[in-house]
């Protein structure tokens, strides 16, 4: 039955991938849209002007080209703003103890992705935002959401396709059992080497099912998702034999 529960556990992370993937594309679209908030109102204000100061009452085609003009104009120089911001690095994704064999991801920085294993962690230059003056931050917001969404996405769809999910489910079980978490050196098995597990926590980590210490040493399982696991291994659970007592004396 062990393998019938971490098969089960498996399929609740290819759930959460996808639902996280879906997650992601939202947040490119809403992006995408935010992001042509000034090319219209700049268009808006252009289509005004020529309708005031030209012969012809203009159309609804005349609006449409000045929005593009602006978009195209404006949009490259919005996301490029904010790359800049948000300088690429590459992430080596590895557990402390796998100094030797490492597995290298380019991703771009982000806030979303907090602190993680080792060097995975990444920073956002804070100071950045607060230069900006106000009447301009709601012009970046839609820019932000692509630049910060895009690498996410990416790097979820590398550490998927470098995930051995059975595997992701055993470690799922193992932090169940703990409470306050384990060392990650505790999840390597015997001859197993670290850089096979460290895209493992990676993923688990992209898809919010574990956290980890500041200092990378330890892994726990979040509570949002420990009630799930334990409904799995309850539900796979051997019914308790009863105990044997003397016999009947008739």
């Amino acid at each position: 039955m062990a393998g019938m529960e971490l098969l089960s556990i498996a399929e609740m992370l290819k759930r959460r991938e996808r639902s996280r993937d879906k997650e992601l594309i939202v947040t490119l679209i809403v992006g995408i849209l935010l992001s042509l908030v000034l090319p219209v109102l700049m268009g808006t204000l252009a289509y005004g002007a020529y309708r005031q100061y030209s012969s012809g009452n203009g159309s609804w085609l005349v609006w449409i080209t000045f929005v593009v003009l602006f978009a195209v104009i404006f949009l490259p120089l919005l996301i490029l703003r904010e790359k800049s911001n948000i300088a690429p690095e590459t992430a080596i994704i590895r557990t402390r103890e796998d100094e030797d064999s490492r597995r290298v991801v380019s991703v771009q920085k982000s806030e979303m992705d907090l602190q993680s294993f080792g060097p995975l962690g990444m920073q956002l230059n804070d100071d950045q935002e607060s230069k900006d003056h106000w009447l301009m931050r709601p012009f970046f917001f839609g820019p932000r959401l692509i630049v910060r969404a895009m690498p996410q996405r990416k790097l979820l769809q590398i550490l998927a396709a470098n995930t051995d999910r059975p595997r992701a489910a055993e470690v799922l079980v193992k932090l169940a059992s703990r409470d306050r978490g384990l060392p990650i050196t505790d999840l390597v098995k015997p001859g197993e080497s670290p850089a096979i597990l460290t895209p493992t926590l990676s993923y688990l980590r992209q898809l919010d099912w574990v956290d980890c210490s500041a200092d990378g040493s330890r892994i726990w399982l979040n509570s949002d998702y420990r009630g799930q696991v334990t409904q799995v291994l309850n539900t796979f659970a051997e019914p308790s034999k009863p105990s044997k007592g003397p016999p009947l004396m008739l």
